[in-house]
């Protein structure tokens, strides 16, 4: 389940170390659990000198809850602010050697136009028209769809930082 809401039932309540409060260690912790866990079959894919390669993404951000209250301090599933759009995703595979980092802004609304560059496949229905593994500026990449199933501009939300 990775870093979801409720992280200290992901982790056996266990954290190596505390921040803030006891579900903001937790969930760190849960990041690190999971780093290791993508690490051990990054590890087990290399010594089986296979062909491979792998992609890892979230599916969503988390808001901070209980701002107010920094020992209570909480996160969930949220549609107000730049974080919650903001995930991880990495592409790995057996003959990577070197790291590219793509700062250029990418919505998930495209994830099958990088499927496809990924994996190779290809539809007449998919949008060719931004090279998601690039850090080429697309204008149209800015936008996000919130819990009302509506678009919203990406830049126009505010920052959500922790107290």
């Amino acid at each position: 389940m990775g870093s979801h809401p409720r992280a200290c039932a992901r982790t056996n309540d266990h954290y190596e170390t505390f921040y803030k409060s006891e579900e903001i260690s937790c969930y760190i912790q849960s990041i690190k659990n999971t780093d290791q866990l993508l690490a051990t079959i990054h590890q087990y894919l290399t010594d089986s000198q296979s062909k491979w390669t792998m992609i890892y993404f979230s599916d969503h951000g988390l808001g901070f809850v209980n701002k107010n209250n920094p020992s209570d301090l909480k996160l969930t599933h949220n549609d107000q602010y730049r974080q919650d759009y903001e995930v991880p995703l990495f592409i790995s595979s057996y003959n990577s050697n070197e790291r590219q980092y793509i700062t250029a802004a990418r919505s998930g609304i495209n994830f099958l136009t990088l499927f496809s560059e990924w994996s190779g496949i290809d539809d007449a229905s998919i949008d060719h028209s931004c090279h998601m593994i690039s850090n080429n500026i697309y204008h149209q990449q800015n936008s996000v769809i919130d819990f009302n199933n509506k678009r919203i501009d990406y830049t126009k939300l505010p920052s959500d930082m922790a107290p």
